[in-house]
């Protein structure tokens, strides 16, 4: 955090079963994760990603799921 990036950034929506890409945008790279979720994501389907993403809005109808920390010598 607090640094500054110059360039682009490209997000991704992949689907989970053909792992194709089904929707993509770009922006600049300052631009957080989070705020291109909604317009990424189709209704009604799940939604997994990290912890940079709980409490942000997720499109109506999706199931979000977020991937928890992994720790040494634990199981995942």
């Amino acid at each position: 955090g607090g640094q500054d990036y110059f360039g682009y950034k490209n997000h991704v929506c992949v689907d989970s079963k053909s792992k194709l890409i089904k929707n993509f945008e770009v922006t600049a790279a300052n631009v957080h994760d989070s705020n291109v979720l909604a317009e990424l994501c189709d209704t009604h389907e799940p939604v997994f990603d990290d912890s940079a993403y709980v409490g942000k809005s997720v499109p109506e109808g999706c199931k979000h799921y977020t991937a928890r920390r992994a720790y040494r010598n634990t199981p995942l």
